[in-house]
């Protein structure tokens, strides 16, 4: 080193150790302080050196802090991250630590360099000047000592399925004659950590792949990759990116079909092989006919398009989870209808009456100038419904007190064999008839006379008929009532 460097040197050094003292003056009346650790000083010109700077603010409010460097021009300066260069903010009674990367530019020279750090409050507009301990080696001279330098580029994907399998690649750059036996590179995030072990050779280029894998049904989100590098004990400045994790969803359709005797059932099942929800919508076209004969699960929309009928579902299916959609069209119905109605009518042939009895009257009228009822012909009508013979028939009838019971019979009327008084009844009559044979019918006939004229209607009481069953037990059954005189007569 020439005289004229060595004086230069000696100066400049004075200046700094001055500065300096007045920064630790000054800084015992600012609100806020700075540290320096030093984690790489001393390093080769294809190294970097590593400083840690933490910065307090000692004030209660916010303040703003620049950072400014002499000796620069030797010198490329980082920091981790790169924003803090434009400035740092720090809330009330806070602090910050980040690291600063301090990388030789050409037209460097060896050995102990003056590189100062100074830090300004944008409040109070004081700094404080550190001196960051500086040496570049000669490679030269002491090349058995090489420190490790790497280079380090990853390619990350902007997203990633997290079903899928992600590769990524990292390429690593030996700068020097170094034989890196054990070179540790570390893929991390929050949701995972992936370590890999591997060698570089002196000015060595290799590319390392490494998968990873994310849990399938993790929901999408934002995540951050770190990529970091260690090697004989240096750890080299990470490379981070921020990656998405995307959402997908694969509906997997399975349809059954189950048929038996008129009877058809639909399943479909669509089953989310995914992570975020996925809508499904479903039409299947039918009849009148079907929807009348049809139910679904769950419950379908009925729709109607360009005369079309339709059922129409909307659902929506959540990640891992199934829906079934079901139609099921039974014809049976219409079957148990048929058969019922069938039983109705063989019920009602097979439990009825074999006999059957109805009663009507005409009003006889002695001459045009007669008003009102005065004489009336009853008649009773008896009927066998079945091919069996009815035995033991008796017919009963009664004539109300307000008329009287004639006791003269047209020719071939049946006379009745018993006719009895009743204090409250009325007149009694009544008829024997051993025997009715299959299908037939007869006809009793009979006159009454009322004591009074009838202006209006006279209700006739219902008449009964009894017989034996082929039990022999007595069966009893009545006749409707009868109006005579109204206008349906």
């Amino acid at each position: 080193m020439s005289f004229k460097k060595m004086r230069l040197f000696a100066v400049t050094l004075f200046l700094l150790v001055i500065l300096s003292i007045s920064s630790v003056i000054v800084s015992a009346t600012l609100n806020f302080d700075m540290q320096v650790n030093p984690i790489i000083k001393n390093f080769y010109p294809t190294q970097q050196g590593k400083h840690e700077i933490t910065i307090i603010n000692k004030e209660a409010i916010d303040d703003q802090y620049t950072l400014s460097f002499t000796n620069t021009p030797r010198w490329s300066i980082e920091t981790e991250p790169l924003s803090y260069l434009s400035g740092i903010t720090l809330k009330p009674n806070s602090s910050v630590t980040f690291s600063l990367y301090i990388t030789p530019v050409p037209e460097y020279d060896f050995g102990p360099h003056d590189f100062n750090i100074i830090v300004t409050s944008k409040n109070t507009g004081s700094s404080i000047v550190d001196i960051l301990p500086v040496l570049l080696r000669n490679p030269s001279k002491d090349f058995t000592e090489y420190s490790p330098v790497i280079n380090l580029d990853v390619d990350i994907p902007n997203k990633i399925n997290p079903k899928e399998e992600a590769t990524i690649e990292i390429d690593l750059l030996n700068r020097n004659k170094l034989d890196i036996k054990n070179l540790t590179v570390v893929v991390a995030s929050k949701y995972f950590s992936t370590v890999k072990e591997t060698t570089l050779a002196p000015l060595e280029k290799k590319t390392e792949r490494i998968s990873i894998n994310y849990d399938p049904l993790m929901q999408p989100t934002k995540d951050t990759m770190i990529v970091t590098v260690y090697a004989n004990g240096v750890d080299f400045k990470p490379a981070k990116k921020e990656i998405e994790i995307i959402g997908y969803s694969i509906l997997k359709e399975n349809v059954q079909k189950e048929d038996s005797f008129l009877k058809y059932t639909r399943s479909i099942t669509y089953t989310n092989d995914g992570n975020v929800a996925n809508k499904k919508k479903l039409v299947v076209t039918t009849s009148v006919l079907e929807q009348l004969f049809s139910s679904t699960t769950p419950d379908a929309v009925k729709v109607v398009d360009n005369g079309v009928r339709e059922y129409a579902w909307e659902v929506v299916v959540q990640p891992q989870q199934s829906v079934t959609l079901t139609m099921v069209t039974n014809y049976r119905y219409i079957v148990f209808i048929l058969i019922g109605i069938i039983l109705l009518i063989v019920s009602y042939y097979l439990f009825r009456s074999p006999m059957l009895i109805t009663k009507e009257s005409r009003v006889v009228k002695a001459s045009k100038t007669d008003e009102g009822i005065s004489h009336l012909k009853v008649l009773i009508h008896i009927k066998n419904r079945t091919n069996k013979v009815v035995e033991h028939v008796k017919i009963i009838d009664r004539v109300p007190h307000i008329a009287e019971l004639e006791k003269e019979y047209s020719v071939g009327t049946l006379h009745p064999d018993k006719v009895v008084h009743h204090e409250l009844k009325g007149t009694l009559v009544k008829w024997e008839l051993p025997v009715v044979e299959p299908y037939e019918e007869r006809i009793i006939s009979y006159n009454i006379k009322s004591k009074l004229k009838i202006l209006g209607t006279l209700t006739l009481p219902a008449a009964t008929l009894k017989y034996k069953n082929n039990k022999g037990n007595e069966v009893k059954i009545s006749s409707n009532r009868f109006i005579a005189g109204s206008e349906e007569e």
